[in-house]
């Protein structure tokens, strides 16, 4: 067997355990929803069940690739620091557009 020699940067391999593990657990969720005929729950707990099962999916690659797995270079963690950055600003964006959405359809009922 060939050995890769390409190294991945610390928590690649989390990543690609979340990726895998999300679809599974918001399956499970839907179909729990289903079932208990309760879609408001089943969705709800199916992606947090899904970062569960991804973090011990990607914990498991993350053990079998250590070999492969560098420390992440001054640029990607500048590059992640950036993402982070837009990724909470557009997370406020979202709140406060909802709130005020919120505030308005609730004007609008004279409540």
């Amino acid at each position: 067997m060939r050995k890769n020699k390409h190294k991945y940067p610390k928590g690649h391999w989390l990543g690609v355990g979340l990726m895998i593990g999300m679809p599974i657990g918001i399956l499970i969720g839907i179909a729990m929803g289903v079932g208990m005929d309760n879609m408001g729950l089943g969705i709800s707990l199916g992606p947090a069940m899904g970062a569960g099962i991804g973090l011990a999916i990607g914990a498991g690659l993350e053990a079998k690739n250590k070999d492969n797995v560098r420390e992440t270079t001054q640029e990607e963690q500048s590059r992640q620091k950036r993402l982070m950055i837009i990724t909470f600003l557009g997370l406020v964006i979202l709140v406060l557009v909802s709130i005020m959405l919120f505030l308005k359809k609730r004007a609008e009922m004279g409540l």
